[in-house]
């Protein structure tokens, strides 16, 4: 009888640990996180350093702090240097936007070589040239690191872009 006992709270026992791992695991799994940050976050109510904390987590890729704004003729895009903790970008971005800008921030894995992120750059740039074709000017400020690959994307940027008169004329402006 006490084996019996035994065996019963061993299975007891065995289901109550399965159970309680598997409720870590969905709460783990739900969507506490906030929603990525957008320029009408940037304001005094929350401190600079959350706000960096926020802006530093945005996945890797090129990320649009604003929605698409059809006024928009330019595109800004802030990229951040080795190390960045993501606050040093707040102030800055604040105080460029107008409202013919469309602000960006460009996230990247700056702890090796900036070769990969800059053709990765260089080719979203193209991406919104071709989905937008009223941007007439693009405008890139790299901190830092971030200096070294927007000169790289400089240095070797393929881009034909068209200005309004060139256009009508089947003419094109090299950058």
């Amino acid at each position: 009888m006490i084996i019996a006992l035994l065996t019963l709270l061993n299975n007891f026992m065995k289901h109550l640990l399965c159970s309680l791992i598997l409720i870590i695991f969905i709460a783990g799994c739900g969507s506490s996180s906030q929603n990525p940050i957008q320029l009408k976050d940037f304001s005094n109510d929350e401190p600079v350093k959350k706000l960096g904390h926020r802006l530093i987590n945005l996945p890797f890729g090129l990320n649009a702090l604003e929605p698409s704004s059809e006024e928009a003729q330019e595109i800004f895009i802030a990229v951040h240097g080795g190390s960045s903790e993501g606050y040093e970008w707040i102030h800055p971005i604040k105080t460029i936007d107008t409202r013919q800008k469309h602000m960006y921030f460009y996230r990247w894995p700056d702890n090796g070589c900036f070769q990969d992120s800059s053709e990765k750059l260089s080719n979203q740039i193209n991406d919104i040239l071709n989905q937008n074709k009223s941007i007439t000017k693009v405008s890139l400020m790299g901190h830092s690191y971030g200096g070294i690959l927007v000169s790289h994307v400089l240095k070797h940027w393929n881009c034909l872009l068209y200005t309004s008169d060139a256009a009508d004329e089947g003419l094109g402006v090299d950058l």
